[in-house]
């Protein structure tokens, strides 16, 4: 047991995902978990409640994945493809998601405090109840986003795309 611990560690560690303070990702299907960890591809997987927190997932494909309620505070996602993803509940505080892919993703009521999302691709998500107090949504691409009841306390938008947004409430 304590090789495969060290062996899966260097096989981590090569890929660019980090177990930091030992946070091992543990989501409903440990396969999908797995393949996401060895490839950097998981399309349409279910890694529901994961603990991905403090890990390095930049440019990874979740395109369509089940991240509902998933452990994503301060990770680092840059240029992540979720297009389509599911992060309803999730946990994204302090998350760096600069210039990741979002677009149709559903944030119901996922936490997003202080989350960096310049430059993001955040077209027509559906986010009401969102928290999205203190992120950087500088340069984001929110056309048709549903931001409805949503947390924008402190946000800083500069050069932000908001044509047909619901900002309402």
């Amino acid at each position: 047991m304590k090789y495969l611990m060290i062996g899966s560690t260097m096989l981590l560690s090569s890929l660019g995902i980090g177990l930091i303070n030992n946070n091992v990702a543990h989501g409903e299907l440990p396969d999908h978990v797995q393949t996401l960890i060895e490839t950097k591809r998981c399309v349409r997987c279910d890694l529901s409640g994961a603990n991905f927190s403090g890990d390095d997932l930049s440019n990874v494909d979740l395109r369509g994945a089940n991240l509902i309620s998933a452990n994503l505070k301060s990770t680092i996602l840059k240029a992540a493809d979720l297009t389509g993803a599911k992060l309803q509940s999730a946990k994204a505080n302090g998350a760096d998601l600069q210039a990741a892919q979002l677009n149709v993703a559903n944030l119901s009521e996922a936490t997003l405090k202080g989350a960096n999302l310049n430059g993001a691709d955040l077209r027509s998500i559906r986010a009401p109840k969102v928290n999205l107090q203190n992120a950087d949504l500088n340069e984001a691409q929110m056309q048709g986003a549903n931001l409805s009841h949503a947390n924008l306390k402190n946000i800083k938008a500069e050069n932000a795309e908001l044509f047909a947004a619901d900002l309402s409430h």
